[in-house]
């Protein structure tokens, strides 16, 4: 029993990464050259933990909120970045990373600057984590499975393949921004439940 208390923290956030991971793996899996998941979670942190000290919706609720930002980040940032193809895409989203970092940094009254936000409740637990990877997994291998997933495969393997068969190939480029936005957002909220705490870096 020691064993296990003593490395369940370092267990959590294995858990927590695996999240993370899955939001790049989504965007992977539709073709898409993606390194926007630090920015998603970010956006997921900061609103998470927002919510969480600021008003009185409760963990439940402030992740619920965090997950609507990430959408709404993952589909704004579909826009331009459905046009774009290859390393023009992996260079779009790291500068989305990096202004969020700005963001993060200068809009101090939101956000607390280079300080963060700190004293933010512990509410992302072992008994909260573990299901939420669980139910991530089956979400995906499901999504994969379906016509979604199918549609994602043929784009990844050659889009223009996918465009000659009738695959809107931006609809579905939205679709993975969305769900890496969601699941990058809701991995970056329990980053900030568990830490306590939450800065730019």
């Amino acid at each position: 029993m020691a064993f296990i208390l003593t490395y369940r923290p370092l267990f959590e956030l294995i858990c927590i990464y695996s999240i993370l991971a899955f939001s790049q793996y989504v965007a992977l899996r539709a073709g898409l050259f993606s390194l926007a998941t630090a920015g998603f979670a970010s956006i997921g942190g900061y609103a998470g933990a927002i919510l969480l000290k600021e008003t009185a919706l409760g963990p439940v609720l402030s992740g619920i909120g965090a997950i609507i930002c990430g959408i709404v980040a993952g589909l704004i940032l579909s826009l331009p970045l459905a046009r774009l193809r290859g390393a023009f895409q992996s260079i779009a989203t790291i500068g989305f990373v990096q202004i969020m970092v700005s963001l993060t940094l200068y809009a101090q009254p939101l956000t607390g600057g280079p300080l963060g936000l700190n004293a933010i409740p512990k509410v992302a637990t072992t008994a909260v984590l573990v299901p939420v990877v669980i139910v991530l997994a089956v979400l995906l291998a499901i999504i994969n499975r379906s016509g979604i997933g199918r549609a994602f495969d043929a784009i990844r393997q050659d889009y223009t393949v996918a465009m000659s068969l009738g695959i809107s190939v931006s609809r579905y480029f939205r679709y993975a921004f969305a769900l890496s936005g969601a699941i990058g957002a809701l991995g970056g909220c329990l980053l900030a439940y568990h830490t306590y705490s939450i800065q730019p870096d």
